[in-house]
């Protein structure tokens, strides 16, 4: 027979093989042995075919078989390409080796074709998707709006990550998403892309409440009206003032501790490190400092341990200046004793090659 009358034979088999399910299960047990044997004549068709060349005709068969040697043939004969119509049989025959066989060859099945397959199955959706991300940030390209509503309903956590890797993505649709599932901090990266820096801060303020992610966002825009916001709400509420001078003592200690790591590997004149009485900038930058919230709370304030809080303030700021000072000694001494080196050195004499009589001579 030739391969074509061969092949016609094997699918013509195999539809007589499909009995019906209310048959008697004597009836069923032979047609299961039947359609056992047709699918191993099949599978050695599609062999044959394989080892002729004749590559669609065995990866045809393949994929009516829906057997797991479909990807191992795609993947060994470069033809991704060829399947790109069976995107839905692919997943059902191996879910995770399809999706990241498709989300690594974009270039032969763009992914517009594989989430319009996908169409009805969201969760498949987004595990393409999110393996596209994974290889090409900028991959999903239009699709980046249908990703944010797929990473806020099956994946919040990695939404945040997507938001700030990702420019594509509509700013007003995504900032909608992100309020109807309640992810806060998603909102605050999105509004402070459309340029409301202050709006973002209200929003950690007011629904995170969390005073460190205040500081950072802060730091991070280095926006002076931003700091003079945040001090204007702590003067507004003893609390929030509390816990911005604890953040703000821990940014004093941990700056404190840089500056002694940086002062012993660095060259900075003596006096210079000593005579600095200016308050460290916390992050290194011009963010809030303690003593701007001190010298504005209102006398009769209640600061919840606020003694507590200045007294720690004070003693690492004493710390910051002790280590200070003791860096701008051993950068002094280290100084004078490599100076008097070079010096030492300078004044030996210098051996030369040979005089004008082929003797050594020195200078």
């Amino acid at each position: 027979l030739s391969s074509s009358s061969a092949a016609s034979d094997v699918y013509k088999r195999q539809e007589r093989a499909n009995v019906d399910a209310r048959e008697p299960p004597p009836a069923r047990g032979r047609a299961a042995g039947a359609d056992g044997a047709l699918r191993a004549l099949t599978a050695g068709l599609a062999h044959v075919y394989g080892a002729c060349g004749q590559l669609d005709a065995a990866l045809r068969l393949w994929l009516a078989l829906r057997s797991d040697e479909v990807l191992r043939f795609v993947i060994a004969h470069s033809m991704v390409g060829a399947v790109r119509g069976h995107v839905r049989t692919l997943v059902a025959i191996d879910c995770a080796g399809a999706i990241e066989l498709l989300a690594a060859h974009q270039h032969a099945v763009c992914a517009r074709d594989v989430v319009s397959q996908l169409d009805g199955e969201p969760l498949l959706q987004h595990m393409y998707l999110h393996a596209l991300f994974l290889k090409d940030v900028h991959a999903a390209g239009t699709l980046a709006d249908l990703q944010v509503r797929l990473y806020a309903r099956f994946s919040p956590s990695l939404l945040l990550p997507f938001l700030r890797a990702c420019s594509q993505y509509a700013l007003q649709p995504a900032l909608r998403v992100c309020e109807q599932a309640g992810l806060v901090r998603e909102q605050v990266h999105i509004v402070s892309r459309m340029g409301d820096s202050r709006a973002a801060l209200e929003l950690i303020l007011t629904r995170l409440r969390d005073v460190s992610h205040a500081l950072a966002f802060v730091r991070e825009a280095r926006e002076p009206e931003l700091s003079a916001h945040l001090l204007a709400r702590s003067l507004q509420s003893p609390q929030l003032a509390a816990d911005l001078l604890d953040n703000l003592a821990g940014e004093l200690a941990r700056a404190a501790r840089r500056g002694a790591a940086q002062g012993s590997a660095r060259s900075r004149a003596a006096k210079r490190a000593r005579d600095r009485a200016a308050w460290p900038r916390a992050g290194g930058c011009d963010v809030l400092q303690p003593t701007e919230l001190l010298r504005q709370l209102p006398a009769d304030a209640h600061i919840p341990g606020l003694v507590h809080k200045i007294s720690r303030i004070l003693t690492d700021y004493r710390q910051q200046q002790q280590l200070a000072s003791s860096c701008a000694l051993i950068t002094e001494r280290d100084a004078r004793e490599l100076s008097l080196e070079l010096f030492r050195r300078r004044r030996g004499a210098l051996r030369l090659a040979h005089g004008h009589e082929g003797h050594e001579a020195f200078l």
